[in-house]
């Protein structure tokens, strides 16, 4: 049907296009046609602003090679599913994912995760020396990941959260990450897809950051983003409000002493 407006397939490789034409959802050209895609190409549904879309979605899985082998693509993704859902001790699912690469090595996904499993694993204080090798390690990755599939809002903002934990770092780099994050997202929702829920988590996250630098009008401003009046569906709204709140009032603090010493 064709009495609709909005809706497509936005692929995660346009957001690397500065051409405004170019971040458009992609559509077939009409009724009764097809928009076929590589499964590994990074993809989401974009909303349907008024009336209504039927689609008919179809997914073809080649699960063998003419020689009798299971395909890599195929071999990589059953293993990353296995490590998302089976296990829950992160170094299990490093390893998992660790595999999945062995199998298609430029995997981005699979980097990003394998990045972010090593930084569970760092969460122990008790052997600095090995956390930080650890965490050298979930940079490295999340970096090759980021290399692989730059348009990754999430992986950018997972990125900021894995080098603000290392003092090395400096402010201006980590806060590359989180404004390329938050970047993304809003490409993202210019178009019509449903990142809000990601969008508040990279907020949280940056706004977070400042505060531990007691950047307190930064943080208020990337806070600002959130809706916090969401707090029954979106529980991580609530603290996002509280920490609002508590960076405005110690800039109301900071502003006050000021005008004190002027």
């Amino acid at each position: 049907n064709d009495d609709f407006e909005g809706g497509g397939t936005l692929f995660e490789a346009q957001l690397q296009d500065e051409h405004p034409t170019a971040i458009q959802p992609l559509k077939p050209i009409g009724s009764r046609h097809a928009l076929m895609h590589h499964s590994c190409h990074r993809h989401a549904g974009a909303g349907t602003f008024s009336g209504t879309r039927d689609i008919l979605v179809l997914f073809l899985t080649a699960t063998m090679r003419k020689n009798g082998g299971m395909d890599p693509l195929e071999q990589s993704a059953r293993i990353k599913g296995r490590a998302m859902t089976s296990s829950k001790d992160f170094t299990e699912r490093a390893n998992l994912h660790r595999e999945a690469i062995e199998f298609v090595p430029d995997d981005g996904e699979a980097w990003h995760y394998l990045g972010m499993c090593l930084q569970e694993i760092s969460v122990p204080e008790d052997d600095e020396g090995k956390r930080a090798k650890i965490l050298q390690l979930s940079t490295r990755a999340l970096m090759h990941a980021s290399h692989l599939i730059p348009s990754d809002a999430k992986l950018w903002s997972n990125m900021g959260i894995t080098l603000s934990k290392q003092s090395h770092y400096g402010r201006e780099i980590v806060e590359k990450c989180y404004k390329e994050s938050l970047r993304l997202h809003h490409k993202c929702l210019e178009v019509g897809c449903d990142v809000v829920s990601d969008l508040e988590t990279a907020a949280f996250n940056y706004g977070l950051y400042l505060s531990n630098l007691d950047e307190w009008k930064d943080a208020v401003n990337i806070l600002n983003l959130i809706d916090c009046t969401d707090k029954l569906t979106k529980p991580r709204n609530e603290h996002a409000e509280k920490l609002r709140l508590f960076c405005a009032s110690q800039l109301k603090k900071e502003s006050q002493l000021n005008e004190i010493h002027v």
